[in-house]
């Protein structure tokens, strides 16, 4: 179906609040469409729990909460009992990297893409130290000739939050887990961009964040595939998860439910789910607008002898010049221009790339060509002043 972007942008309250700014920190966190507000107002305003109470609301409530555990897994191309809800992409790896701990031993290694947000960095260099580990981050193009041999488990993104482009392929990911190591995605920033088919991926753990999905924060999924399912060992423990439990011991009850201690995020859970059915039909036509967009966008930056860190990949744009990168988003912020500038939780990426600091434009399909001109004249007018 063709995308109309018009009809697209008008689904979003916030455009109508905030008619003079330009949104262009979509990689950070998008906006939410009116459906998925009204969708949490809707579950806020008759509240009760799920999974426990025989009663007619909470009967009702559970059958929608799983309801969308169905949709939001066939999404994915997963299956209901392989998504675990929770706070997000940052908390599911997390998850994994505590639910893992028994599986390994001290020399083991684990190898991490250096192009990781630190969300998918740190809770593997916090496992390693507990468990006496060999960690190593490898560049990308290191990956290819490295001898993964003594390697337990990898992980790596999709799409770097920097350079909106996957650290590896998925012929790689097919090597590693063919030689049997455990692969590990962060899916949080391509999740919005391109279609996620775990059933035809070579992976064991995938997470993703409601919030950078026109989904409300606070809520997230990990997929576990089925292999793993019994094996991941909890990491919170609490109400809901079991099954019964005594003054000494407790016996918890089949995954997912025993991966989601303490009540659920019961409204933002439909919500994501609703976002998903507002973005799911338009996401592949939408990705050939953002790229109309974003293309002539590259150009322009580059006739300003700005340079550029990547080609627009997923929509964001990363680039840097002869100014402090704050500074520059600063003025353009008095243009009512969103945009982030800084080391983008990606520090070890940025070193290795010889750049201090960045400026990143991450664009969604609700940015407009109009958006892009008037984006343009600011910047010429911001870099007129940094020039002094």
């Amino acid at each position: 179906m063709p995308f109309d972007a018009q009809a697209f942008r008008q689904a979003f309250p916030f455009f109508e609040q905030y008619p003079e700014m330009i949104y262009w920190d979509n990689a950070a966190t998008t906006q939410k469409p009116q459906v998925v507000i009204d969708t949490m107002s809707q579950a806020l305003s008759a509240s009760a729990n799920v999974h426990r109470a025989s009663h007619d609301l909470a009967a009702e409530k559970t059958q929608a909460f799983e309801r969308a555990r169905a949709n939001i897994a066939a999404f994915i191309g997963a299956q209901s009992k392989e998504v675990v809800f929770n706070r997000g992409a940052t908390e599911g790896l997390n998850h994994v990297a505590r639910g893992l701990e028994h599986c390994l031993a001290p020399g083991d290694e684990i190898v991490v893409s250096l192009w990781e947000h630190h969300a998918n960095l740190i809770p593997w260099q916090q496992l390693a130290m507990r468990q006496d580990l060999k960690l190593t981050v490898l560049a990308p193009e290191q990956l290819l000739d490295y001898d993964f041999q003594h390697t337990r488990l990898f992980a790596a993104t999709l799409a770097s939050n920097v350079l909106g482009k996957p650290a590896v392929s998925l012929a790689f990911l097919q090597r590693l887990r063919q030689q049997g190591v455990i692969t590990v995605l962060d899916a949080a920033q391509a999740v919005a961009h391109q279609r996620i088919d775990v059933s035809q991926m070579p992976v064991d753990f995938l997470v993703f964040s409601g919030h950078k999905l026109f989904a409300p924060e606070g809520v997230g999924v990990l997929y576990v595939h089925s292999d793993w399912r019994m094996r991941l060992k909890p990491m919170l423990f609490g109400g809901e998860m079991v099954t019964h439990v005594s003054a000494t011991q407790a016996e918890f009850k089949p995954a997912p439910y025993s991966y989601e201690a303490g009540t659920a995020p019961i409204s933002a859970v439909l919500s994501l789910a609703q976002a998903i059915a507002f973005f799911a039909p338009v996401l592949k036509p939408s990705q050939a607008y953002l790229q109309q967009l974003v293309q002539p966008l590259l150009s322009e930056l580059r006739k300003r002898g700005l340079q550029l860190l990547n080609e627009g990949e997923h929509g964001i744009i990363s680039f840097y010049g002869d100014f402090d990168s704050l500074d520059l988003a600063l003025l353009l912020a008095e243009s009512q221009i969103a945009i982030r500038a800084g080391k983008h939780c990606a520090e070890p990426l940025l070193q290795h790339l010889g750049v201090s600091q960045c400026l990143r434009l991450s664009l969604a399909p609700y940015n407009t060509q109009v958006e892009v001109e008037q984006f343009l004249k600011a910047l010429d007018q911001s870099l007129a002043l940094l020039a002094g």
